[in-house]
This record gives structure tokens, sequence and C-alpha cells, in this order.
């Protein structure tokens, strides 16, 4: 049996015993400890191939993890090994903690250009400032999903949003909509779509406060190959692809939004 199979077994067990009798974790950590020396002495070769390749393959932390169980043998061979796995994994997390701090930087470029050219609309009376995306003014009167930013006077808080919208040419009176992003799925249940129509045009529009549930949703519509809302009515549905113009639209909505709870301030 392979080590990393062998160590899991006795975990288990371990586990389910310190379950039914109380015992402490010392006691298992020792336990496994004893597992893992008594198979090192035993078959010394297969359990250092097993950690060699769990290094080769780059899992690191696992191959420390079994490492840290033979620390009663000192030899140039674990020592090396040791020094290799620890070696490996801080450079996996420091490229990993590089990428992170790329894809942030990105982010807040794209805050910044977003809040730079916002398209905005204002409400006097209401002393609110809405923020669109420049190139969502063609296509928010059409099929789909939108996010927009509010910010009110002397408030520094801003808030985001949601707006979903369906144009055609006959009603569907929508009660909800589904979201399918790949293998995610998400329904709204019944919310509130407001109607109109103009020249044999209609619309059904619902619009709410943005909220934690959405920041799921939205990220799953932007990052999936494929995203279609259904638009649920009394009546009928209709299926429409999200297209790449409007899942840019909504990167560019968040990251502006981002910007603007990090103190950038719109121009």
């Amino acid at each position: 049996m392979k080590l990393a199979a062998r160590l899991f077994a006795v975990a288990c067990v371990l586990l389910v015993a310190a379950c039914d009798t109380g015992t402490p974790e010392k006691d298992i950590k020792a336990a496994r400890k004893a597992d893992a020396e008594k198979r090192y002495r035993e078959d010394r070769a297969s359990v250092l191939a097993d950690i060699k390749k769990l290094i080769a393959e780059q899992k690191f932390a696992p191959a420390i993890y079994h490492l840290d169980y033979l620390t009663a043998f000192q030899n140039a061979e674990l020592d090396a090994l040791r020094q290799q796995a620890k070696a490996g994994l801080g450079k996996a997390n420091k490229a990993k903690a590089d990428e992170e701090r790329r894809k942030l930087d990105a982010v807040e470029k794209r805050g910044r250009a977003f809040l730079a050219k916002a398209r905005k609309s204002r409400d006097d009376i209401e002393r609110i400032t809405w923020y669109h995306d420049p190139g969502a003014s063609a296509i928010e009167n059409e099929t789909g999903v939108f996010l927009y930013i509010g910010k009110k006077d002397g408030d520094p808080k801003p808030w985001l949003r949601f707006h979903v919208n369906y144009r055609g040419d006959d009603w569907l009176f929508v009660e909800g909509f589904i979201v399918a992003a790949d293998d995610f799925r998400y329904d709204s249940g019944k919310v509130r779509f407001k109607r109109d129509h103009y020249g044999g045009v209609v619309w059904e529009s619902y619009d709410g406060l943005f909220r934690e549930t959405e920041l799921v949703v939205i990220n799953k519509i932007v990052e999936a190959k494929k995203t279609v809302i259904r638009f649920s009515g009394s009546r009928y549905h209709k299926d429409v692809v999200v297209d790449t113009v409007q899942k840019e639209a909504l990167r560019n909505v968040l990251a502006g939004y981002g910007a603007m709870l990090a103190g950038t301030k719109p121009e």
C-alpha cells in the first residue's frame, strides 16, 4: 500500500476511535507517527519513493506532512528531501502570492479606468449620482444582466444595484430568472418585474439592491465559458446568452465599486 493511502486509512480509523472514546488529539498524532516510523523501518525504499513522487508532482505540503512524522530518523537523504520540499513550498507560495498581487493590480487599474470614464446620471432630488459602464449605454435597454453604482452626497460608502432586463416583441410576464453559468445554477425565485411597452416593443425588468448572494452569481456569470439567463414567466420563458460585452461591463462596474470602497474618487 502506498504511503499516502496507508496514512489516510490509519487516520480514518484513529479519527473514528477518537470520536468513540474521546482519544486526545496528541495521542492520535503519536499513533500516526509510530505507524509512519514502522513503515519506514520495514520498507524504507517505498516510503522514500512516495515522498520523492510527491515532490516531483509539486505536492510539497503533503511531502512535508509525511516527512514531519519521520523526525526520529536523521540522515542525509531525508534532510535533502526536507530542504527540497520546504524550498519548493516557499517558491510555490511566493508564485501564488505574486499572481494574486498581479490580479489585484489589474483589477485596481480596471477600477480606476472605469471611474475615469463612467457614464454618470444625477438625481438632484435624492442627491445621488449613478455610475454606469460607458460601453453599456447601448445595451442596457436590451435583454441582459447589468450592474451600476450609486453614491449619495456626503456618504463615503457607495452601493451597487443589480438590473435584469428582458426586451422582446411579446410579453413573458416574467416572475423570476435562472442563471446557468456552466455547471452553476441560481434561481432568483419570485421577484418583482416592472413592465413597459412602446412601439410594439415590450420591456420587463427587475432592479434591486445588490446583495452578497448576487456577488457569487455575478462572478459565476463573468467567469463561465457560457452563461444563459432564463426569464421565467407565468405564460412563457425565454433563454438568452450573456455575451462578452455584458460580461466586460459587469467586470468594469465591480472593479469601479471596489476602487470607490478603497477610497478612489470618481472624476
